[in-house]
């Protein structure tokens, strides 16, 4: 299960961020180029995401699965990590997108088993624990920050957190 008698068994991983230059930088201004999330193939690695160029390049990423102690992450982005994702998400796909790359940077996802979410107490009238839900949570905080609040408030769960609930413990 999630929990256990040392807490939550969740990991973090490693993400890294791209901001590569345009050749033409108005075709991917917000006006007319969309934030996506593009699955090219069946595999699950075979996705890359992105946003428009706001001045600063076009931003791209994947979802890595690079455990990593968060307390002694890598910050440092190699250039073979930017060439890398280029030549195998971005090239042949996003026209005009060239492999310079503007800027980097790292953050990190915090995820739990099966990439799902963790909202729930450890124990009963302990506070309530919610997990960066698996690195996608920014998408879904005013919905969850919503339904913690009746939570905290009413000492009641709402009945839309339940799936969200940390499973029994394996005997």
């Amino acid at each position: 299960g999630l929990l256990g008698s040392d807490g939550p068994r969740l990991r973090v991983t490693r993400q890294v961020l791209h901001w590569f230059t345009a050749d033409s930088p108005e075709a991917y201004a917000d006006s007319r180029f969309p934030i996506f999330i593009w699955n090219w193939g069946a595999a699950a690695a075979e996705l890359f995401y992105g946003f428009p160029d706001l001045g600063g390049g076009v931003k791209l990423a994947t979802e890595h699965d690079s455990p990593c102690d968060p307390d002694q992450v890598d910050r440092v982005v190699r250039f073979q990590e930017s060439a890398e994702l280029h030549a195998r998400h971005v090239a042949g796909r996003l026209h005009g997108v060239s492999a310079r790359v503007l800027r980097t940077a790292t953050c990190l996802y915090t995820e739990a088993p099966g990439a799902r979410f963790l909202v729930d107490r450890l124990q009963a009238g302990g506070p309530i624990i919610v997990s960066a839900c698996s690195g996608h949570g920014f998408k879904h905080s005013a919905a969850l920050g919503e339904a913690l609040a009746l939570w905290a408030l009413s000492g009641v769960r709402p009945d839309c957190l339940t799936p969200f609930a940390a499973p029994a413990p394996v005997a």
